[in-house]
């Protein structure tokens, strides 16, 4: 079989790999020198070589071992399978010396590969062996908190202000792109909770309160620092407006912040309000590493939860990171009709307008979703949250209330309009792959409408994105990330193209993030609601959403639902993934509509709709957990 012939070329090339590296890292220890055309040539036999492992590796089907998986690798499920695990067991000490190496400041060593054994070692950890395998090489080959430090804080500058290596063609593209692999290599190993708990004993939280701060500060990635966020919208009095009074580095590469995008895309100095239109338009290459950071510092105060207390450690990366996660809700409060005041005033002037098109873009929205993610973990130590920061915590509440009107508004008026042109080459080939979503209700729709552009088909939506990626300049590491993994994204994988309502995989992406922010939101208005009686909060003020919204949201969310497991949508993982977090987000609104009045809005009360809508949400609840346990496809579930 294909799976077969790839698992066999895989061990072949792991091997190969594995020889490769030991051999060039005795000859380093040797002495041996090489000149500087034997050591770009030994690099580029290094890349080759990780390149096809990767390929081969993504093509073999997944080991199965879970964040708890099994130990020592299993002889019965296969021999070919087996033979390939002892070969990347083998491979593992080398390739993560390897990448210690070339991440060392302040250079990477020469002959060391670059992003793609990044790559193949992510693709090692998080789908071919388990983590009681790996780990105890991991732990003593490279060293992680290092390894984060310098990702973080040895690049010398690269900041939102400055072009850092991904603004356009130049040589420093590859040394940023490397540092957002080891960042999200080290995400991988923070999932297990074993490991986690070995970063916490090597200094894991006092690193990454030190690596927030450096990309924040202007002298480090310039994310508070004027030209990331001078000319955009932020509340007044705000911790954000404060921290944008610093000074920014100067822009280098010739590149800068583009408005309205708080340093998120970085665009051409002579033309930086073009827009997607213009080609020089970068996700700044700070800005994903900000990205994964949240993701790992949440990640990691989650798993260490399990065996140290992280209050302390939780609330002083709060007061770190909350004036830029201000900022990031701020972009979607501001779109709202009549603007929130949350942490601050504001005059609805940067959006919000009910005929103002809503301004979405990927990168600002999965930086919202991680912030979010990592608000519900904080939230857990309310307490001492509360304690340190007075008022901090209801500015956030108000903030999750606005995240979630934003999320209702293709529902609760009837000509909204979405703006999200694609901005960068990759998301431009993004909207190029067809995903495996129906594109028929709520932001699927909106989006697919406000990209300007139609789905063609295409190959497996995450392979073919994989391929332009490599074939053109680089979206960067963590666009290749699922947004919200673990609450409703996908991978891209499907393989056919969407039937019904065609959805292309940028604006898939993009309404995948819209519903994990909603989900996220709501999750954290139920960790901090305080104990009410029913109809109280109706008059609790902005940190609860408006009853409308929530039953606008609820409906909109059933409908998504229903239209990803129609069709034949039961057989496919991601829409399952997708349907099953929008029921949650169903079921979340409907019980805060009823701590909040306890009935249905008053244009639906006495005509039964809040009646038929939780029916319909039962019935596609049932539907899916049929589908999932292998009972045949949807039936019954009808608007």
């Amino acid at each position: 079989s294909p799976e077969a012939a790839a698992g066999a070329a895989a061990r072949r090339v792991a091997a190969l790999l594995a020889d490769w590296l030991r051999s060039r890292a005795a000859g380093a220890q040797a002495g041996g020198g090489d000149g500087a055309g034997a050591a770009a040539a030994a690099e580029e036999v290094a890349e080759c070589l990780c390149s096809c492992l990767l390929l081969l590796l993504q093509d073999t089907p997944d080991a199965g071992g879970g964040p708890d998986g099994g130990g020592a690798p299993d002889a019965s499920s296969g021999g070919a399978r087996f033979e390939l695990q002892l070969a990347l067991l083998d491979l593992l000490p080398a390739l993560c010396g390897a990448v210690a190496a070339a991440a060392a400041p302040p250079s990477p060593a020469a002959g060391a590969p670059r992003a793609a054994g990044l790559q193949v070692l992510i693709e090692i950890l998080q789908r071919q062996l388990a983590p009681p395998q790996w780990l105890p090489l991991v732990g003593l080959h490279l060293s992680l908190v290092q390894t984060l430090r310098a990702a973080c804080c040895g690049g010398g500058g690269g900041g939102a202000a400055g072009a850092g290596g991904d603004a356009g063609p130049g040589g420093g593209q590859e040394a940023e792109v490397r540092r957002v692999g080891v960042l999200e290599l080290l995400l991988c190993v923070t999932r297990a909770p074993d490991g986690a708990l070995q970063l916490f004993h090597q200094g894991a939280l006092p690193a990454l309160l030190d690596c927030a701060r450096h990309l924040l500060a202007p002298p480090g990635g310039g994310l508070l620092g004027t030209s990331a966020v001078g000319g955009d919208a932020a509340p007044e009095g705000a911790a954000g407006r404060r921290g944008a009074a610093a000074a920014a580095p100067p822009a280098q590469g010739g590149s800068v912040p583009l408005p309205g995008t708080l340093g998120a895309y970085l665009a051409p100095a002579s033309g930086a309000g073009g827009g997607g239109a213009a080609g020089g338009v970068a996700w700044a290459p700070v800005h994903q590493q900000w990205c994964v950071l949240l993701s790992l510092a949440a990640t990691t105060l989650d798993s260490l939860s399990r065996f140290v207390p992280v209050a302390e450690p939780a609330v002083a990366l709060m007061i770190a990171v909350e004036p830029r996660v201000v900022l990031s809700l701020q972009l979607l409060l501001q779109q709202l009709p009549h603007h929130r005041g949350g942490d601050g005033g504001g005059d609805g002037s940067g959006g919000g307008g009910s005929g103002a098109p809503l301004q979405v873009q990927l990168a600002s929205l999965l930086e919202a979703e991680r912030s979010l993610a990592l608000l519900c973990l904080l939230a857990q130590h309310a307490g001492a949250w509360q304690l340190a920061r007075p008022g901090s915590l209801a500015g956030f509440r108000a903030a999750a209330a606005g995240v979630l009107e934003f999320a209702a508004r293709p529902s609760l008026e009837r000509h909204v309009r979405v703006a999200c042109p694609p901005l960068t080459p990759f998301e431009r080939r993004l909207t190029r792959v067809t995903s495996d979503l129906d594109g028929g209700e709520g932001w699927l729709r909106a989006c697919v409408a406000g990209a300007g552009a139609a789905p063609l088909p295409s190959r497996d939506s995450a392979a073919a994105a994989a391929t332009a990626d490599a074939q053109g300049g680089s979206g960067g590491a963590l666009a290749l990330m699922p947004p919200g993994a673990g609450d409703g994204g996908g991978s891209g994988g499907g393989g056919a193209a969407a039937a019904g309502g065609g959805c292309h995989e940028y604006a898939a992406r993009l309404a995948e993030a819209v519903y994990s922010c909603a989900g996220h939101a709501l999750h954290f208005l139920a960790l901090t609601s305080p104990q009410l009686e029913a109809g109280e909060a109706a008059a609790a003020g902005p940190m609860w959403p408006k009853r409308q919204a929530l039953a606008a949201l609820q409906g909109q969310a059933v409908a998504v639902a229903q239209s990803q497991l129609q069709a034949g949508g039961t057989s496919r993982a991601r829409r399952r993934r997708l349907a099953a977090a929008a029921l949650r987000l169903a079921q979340g609104a409907a019980a805060l509509q009823q701590l909040m009045g306890g009935g249905a809005p008053a244009c639906a009360r006495g005509s039964g709709a809040e009646e038929r809508l939780g029916e319909r949400a039962a019935q596609l609840e049932r539907a899916l957990r049929e589908s999932e346990a292998g009972a045949g496809p949807v039936g019954g579930a009808k608007r």
